[in-house]
């Protein structure tokens, strides 16, 4: 079954939790004036976002996230020729990176590609129920219901650190010395981007 619409009448996590209720296999494509992004889906659960900018492909991610380097992305043009499997699990298979590291990349694309398209004001999406043209992993589908959850999470998580931080390129400098409570294991991860010097730009994307 293919399907298409407008994001104004049918929004984008009301269209993931549809395609999850009816286990459809397939990809999902979202235009606007923005640009094309997709979201591939294997029985319901996703498999990975698509994006026709070098920035949000997966490979970009692999290095934004400390996995690979650009060299080492560059030489592993190589592994396109082994087949129609997807490129992540050949850089699995060939002992690039590992299983854990390709998921976590995975799903931060997923993610960064999501709350892009929430943004849009304007777009339209055609779902087309195709087989994919790789086997997906096993163990490396991320369940709809959670990247729903997750993703309004976020939405509201970004939107109020943009109205705290409106420039990106901000860097912040942690108080070491602050009084008050010791911070929770999750607000010391946080804290530890502040430490590494990085901008909020690239905090948001790493939490």
């Amino acid at each position: 079954m293919s399907f298409q619409g407008n994001l104004h009448t049918f929004g984008i996590l009301d269209l993931i939790s549809l395609l999850n209720q009816r286990r459809m296999t397939g990809v999902l494509s979202v235009v606007s004036k923005g640009g094309e992004r997709g979201l591939v889906f294997h029985e319901g659960n996703l498999v990975c976002a698509t994006a026709s900018e070098e920035s949000r492909r997966l490979g970009s991610f692999l290095i934004r996230l400390g996995f690979l380097t650009p060299d080492e992305l560059a030489t592993a043009a190589e592994l396109r020729s082994l087949g129609p499997s997807h490129i992540g699990q050949k850089l699995v298979s060939a002992g690039r990176i590992s299983t854990d590291q390709l998921n976590a990349a995975v799903q931060a694309q997923i993610f960064d590609v999501l709350n892009e398209i929430m943004e849009w004001e304007e777009a339209t999406f055609v779902f087309d129920d195709l087989p994919l043209p790789f086997s997906p992993p096993a163990d490396g589908l991320v369940a709809a219901p959670s990247v729903i959850l997750e993703a309004a999470k976020r939405a509201d998580d970004h939107r109020y650190a943009r109205t705290l931080f409106p420039e990106g390129n901000v860097i912040l400098r942690r108080e070491k010395d602050a009084a008050g409570e010791a911070p929770s294991e999750e607000e010391e991860e946080i804290l530890g981007l502040v430490d590494s010097g990085f901008t909020v730009d690239r905090i948001l994307f790493a939490s």
